[in-house]
């Protein structure tokens, strides 16, 4: 696994030797289980990690999602969903931001450079989601966090993930990705209740946290045209 706290949970039974007179099975604790919670977490790799994941994986049944975590756990990415059609050394590391998304501002996370994963644009899709800082000065720029999505450089500015995509249809939701219905390409959406933002991509890119399109334009010009177009036009489901 990459960075990140690695949990787990024992649980036992304990009884006194079952030859002493008046002792039955599991008779310590009131019969009930001991239970430890375990975690072992992962930082000689804080800055960048890799791993090589089979083919065939499927990333949304792993226990413990693949991802890269800052020492504090501040900043988070972790692959949600996906299944690998071959082999793949998958890298993540923090850089520095290419470039400010409005003004001054930085993206309202760390900045993670993703490789590895589908080697040629449309070879195979994956959820990546990331944590962002709710009290980043982006954030109250944006307007809050619910115009908050997952964002990639595309060589010269910051756009959303899902326009790297090589196709789908963008549709965007308030709430958690749900891996029974939102493995399609294009789905994207931002879960304010625990501060992250996913999206289902195909492509490798630096990754980071920025507002939606239609809010970043309207940064950039202070129109209220966009503004208008925002409202009207932002498809939620």
């Amino acid at each position: 696994m990459l960075n990140g706290t690695h949990k787990g949970t024992l649980s036992m039974w304990l009884e006194n030797d079952q030859t002493i007179s008046g002792a039955v099975n599991r008779d310590l604790n009131l019969g009930n289980a001991y239970t430890w919670n375990l975690a072992h977490n992962v930082t000689e790799r804080t800055g960048s990690g890799s791993n090589t994941i089979a083919a065939g994986t499927d990333l949304g049944a792993e226990t413990v999602k693949y991802g890269l975590a800052s020492g504090s756990g501040a900043t988070t990415a972790e692959l949600l969903d996906g299944t690998l059609t071959q082999d793949r050394t998958v890298t993540m590391q923090y850089v520095s931001s290419p470039g400010n998304v409005f003004n001054n501002f930085g993206p309202a996370s760390a900045v993670v450079d993703l490789s590895g994963l589908a080697p040629t644009v449309g070879a195979e899709l994956f959820v990546l989601q990331m944590k962002y800082a709710p009290a980043s000065p982006l954030v109250a720029a944006a307007g809050g966090e619910k115009y908050l999505n997952l964002g990639y450089w595309n060589g010269s500015t910051w756009v959303s993930a899902i326009d790297g995509n090589s196709g789908g249809s963008p549709t965007s939701f308030d709430r958690a990705y749900n891996p029974t219905t939102d493995l399609v390409l294009g789905y994207h959406g931002v879960d304010v209740d625990n501060n992250v933002v996913w999206a289902v991509v195909d492509h490798n890119s630096s990754f980071a946290v920025v507002p939606e399109p239609a809010t970043l334009l309207l940064l950039l010009t202070g129109s209220a045209f966009f503004l208008l177009r925002r409202l009207r036009g932002r498809r939620r489901e």
